[in-house]
């Protein structure tokens, strides 16, 4: 659930152009090789949530100024 979470503030804050389910799932397997979310391990799980994070804090920075 945590990174369906951040994938939709990443969507809020402009970190994504696609916010969308399939989007998420391709970016999962670009970074675990899995082909979705459900079927991480709670490394991989953590690979992408830390990813996710920095790029919400990236696109939180950009608005900032």
């Amino acid at each position: 659930r945590k990174i369906y979470a951040l994938w939709k503030e990443a969507g809020v804050v402009g970190a994504v152009d696609n916010a969308t389910k399939d989007a998420l799932r391709a970016f999962v397997e670009r970074q675990t090789g899995k082909a979705a979310p459900e079927f991480c391990s709670p490394g991989d799980a953590a690979k992408v949530t830390e990813a996710l994070k920095a790029m919400v804090r990236r696109a939180e920075g950009r608005c900032d100024g």
